[in-house]
């Protein structure tokens, strides 16, 4: 679902693709679901899921460090907005 919105907003709508603050209310949800879900199968003994927190790792993985790397550029970029004013001011 969380693709789908990423392709709607951002290849349909044309909405910029730049960091948002809300995006990590995107990726927590990743990382919460896949441990309930190890820990759902563990405790239950339901093998058949065991698939899922083993792909879903690397997922929630992959989005928060393309998540943090754009929190770091949106930082970087605003320091140097920030430090070419100060120079020019």
């Amino acid at each position: 679902m969380l693709v789908v919105l990423l392709v709607w907003r951002h290849f349909v709508r044309r909405f910029p693709l730049r960091y948002d603050p809300l995006y990590w209310g995107a990726v927590f949800p990743l990382g919460m679901y896949t441990v309930a879900t190890q820990q759902m199968a563990e405790a239950m003994d339901l093998g058949f899921l065991q698939l899922i927190p083993q792909v879903f790792v690397y997922v929630a993985i992959v989005a928060w460090a393309v998540t943090f790397a754009s929190l770091l550029a949106s930082l970087w970029n605003g320091l140097m907005h920030w430090a070419r004013r100060g120079a020019a001011g």
